[in-house]
């Protein structure tokens, strides 16, 4: 079955403490959204769609991918949602669609094989990691048991009819995720273990996480 992944990076970044996108900040003198689109171009026949908004610095980062016949660039959206419905619209045939967070390039390309075989079987596939710390609900003031609750990661992969199915849906600000989304058709979500690594990058302390994994 064919393989999609829908590469996000048209966001701002705010909270990176940094005066440009986070996804062009430079590791070993390689903008980060790099190392992610190279880490999906191990996959093997794949076809990337790469969502941006128009930022000088693209013009020198897409330069080095224009060989590459199998990366198609879409304008990113006011929100997360409008850019995967964007993206969505580029996915022509029927197949797998990883969707996933530019700003997450420390992904293993096991995790990402592992990914599409459990989409293929399963309809979907969703990574997850475990809480180490203890969690309390602030507004009643009690701990909760952190047995019953994991952290949610990308990329989630999808059937394409499902996912473009739910994806005509009108925004709902409960919609934080793909697997949201997916899952307010009363589709059943299958979560497997993700990667500790896999961590998106938000903050200022992530980057410096980030420089020193890669």
């Amino acid at each position: 079955m064919k393989k999609y992944a829908i590469i996000l990076a048209a966001g701002q970044g705010k909270r990176s403490g940094l005066d440009f996108p986070k996804q062009f900040y430079k590791i070993n003198d390689k903008p980060i959204i790099c190392y992610t689109i190279e880490k999906f171009l191990k996959i093997e026949k794949i076809e990337i769609i790469l969502v941006i908004n128009n930022n000088k610095n693209w013009e020198k980062i897409l330069i080095n991918y224009k060989n590459h016949n199998n990366i198609s660039i879409v304008e990113g959206g006011k929100r997360r949602y409008d850019s995967v419905k964007n993206g969505l619209k580029y996915v022509k045939d029927n197949g797998l669609v990883a969707i996933h967070d530019g700003v997450r390039p420390l992904i293993s390309k096991n995790l990402i094989e592992n990914l599409y075989k459990t989409a293929l079987k399963k309809n979907n596939a969703i990574p997850y990691i475990t809480l180490k710390d203890t969690i309390r609900k602030i507004n009643k003031n009690k701990s909760l048991d952190r047995k019953n609750y994991v952290l949610i990661q990308t990329p989630q992969v999808f059937h394409s009819s499902g996912i473009k199915k739910a994806y005509t849906q009108k925004f709902n600000k409960k919609f934080t995720d793909d697997s949201n989304v997916f899952e307010s058709l009363n589709k059943k979500i299958n979560l497997i273990k993700g990667e500790e690594k896999n961590f998106k990058i938000t903050t200022k302390k992530d980057l410096i996480l980030a420089e020193n994994y890669l």
